[in-house]
């Protein structure tokens, strides 16, 4: 079975984080590309799928209204701007038996596959600090949705990434503190973020994003109570996908005492995101990322503006 697709948004998500897979994508045929404000024409195809990479406010509306036609979506993180906001769209979803997966694409990093995979091998020994970051030099406002929009902001933004990556290696969160700001002259929007998640397991979270880090700190700082792993650097997908050289990467530095290791670069791979979508419609079986992890980030990012806003550990059990 091939399913036809129509994607949805063509800014810089549509363009080079689901075209190129879109298009390459066995069992996936992009049979059309509608811009933001031409949504409406998207359902003359007559779609098995449809992707939307259109902005935030979008997600929710645009999602209900192909799940009422039958059709399946991939919505572009964030699922919705709060669980008020999803949780009607996958209430639906499922009542319909309609598939629906959030494009969290950044579980492929192949940094954050190094990071789990020393998490769940104990290679750390007991997980104490997962600390995780995206540091930009950015002081400028720039003139995108993004930046001065609702359903705008880095919680959103790079918070959803930051969170879902947490929830995957480190497991179900407690409680919440954060702080969530605009610092930079002309912000409306939110562009520096912390928060520090408690998670069931006893380790502890710290979630880093800003626009205002001319020096960046580590993407990943790991600390255990056998050893410890540090990684500097982005994973390189994003850089060839915008039209870029492939940078050259880092494995990071694992070890304890005098005994250190320089690790490997593994190879991140966004494509395996769509090639399960594939799989899943083909078969029946689940997304890669469903409607209900997205809504576990929500919760997560609703509990750190409710933590921001008080100057309060928010508790979610």
């Amino acid at each position: 079975m091939t399913a036809r697709v129509v994607l949805a948004g063509y800014g810089l998500a549509g363009r080079a984080f689901h075209e190129p897979f879109l298009r390459s994508t066995p069992g996936l045929d992009l049979v059309g590309v509608v811009r933001s404000a031409d949504v409406d024409t998207m359902w003359d195809v007559r779609p098995d799928l449809v992707v939307l990479a259109t902005p935030n406010t979008t997600h929710v509306p645009l999602g209900l209204e192909a799940v009422r036609r039958g059709v399946a979506v991939v919505i572009d993180k964030p699922l919705g701007l709060s669980v008020a906001d999803a949780e009607p769209l996958v209430a639906l979803a499922a009542a319909e038996g309609v598939p629906l997966g959030v494009f969290h694409n950044r579980r492929w990093d192949g940094d954050f596959l190094t990071a789990q995979q020393l998490v769940s091998s104990g290679a750390l020994g007991s997980l104490v600090l997962w600390e995780s970051r995206f540091e930009r030099w950015r002081p400028s406002v720039g003139t995108g949705w993004r930046e001065t929009s609702e359903g705008g902001g880095l919680l959103l933004d790079l918070g959803s990434h930051l969170v879902d990556q947490a929830l995957v290696a480190v497991g179900p969160v407690v409680s919440v503190h954060a702080s969530v700001r605009a610092v930079r002259p002309d912000a409306v929007r939110d562009d520096d973020v912390q928060l520090t998640l408690e998670h069931a397991s006893g380790a502890r979270s710290l979630l880093v994003a800003t626009m205002l880090a001319s020096q960046v700190g580590p993407r990943f700082r790991l600390l255990g109570t056998s050893a410890s792993w540090v990684k500097h650097g982005l994973d390189g997908q994003e850089v060839v996908l915008r039209g870029g050289a492939a940078p050259v990467e880092d494995g990071g530095r694992l070890g304890s005492d005098d005994a250190f290791e320089q690790l490997p670069p593994r190879p991140g791979d966004y494509g395996a995101f769509y090639a399960l979508v594939a799989d899943a419609l083909a078969s029946g079986g689940p997304m890669p990322v469903t409607g209900e992890e997205g809504l576990e980030v929500l919760r997560v990012l609703d509990a750190a503006r409710e933590s921001s806003a008080s100057h309060s550990v928010v508790h979610l059990v």
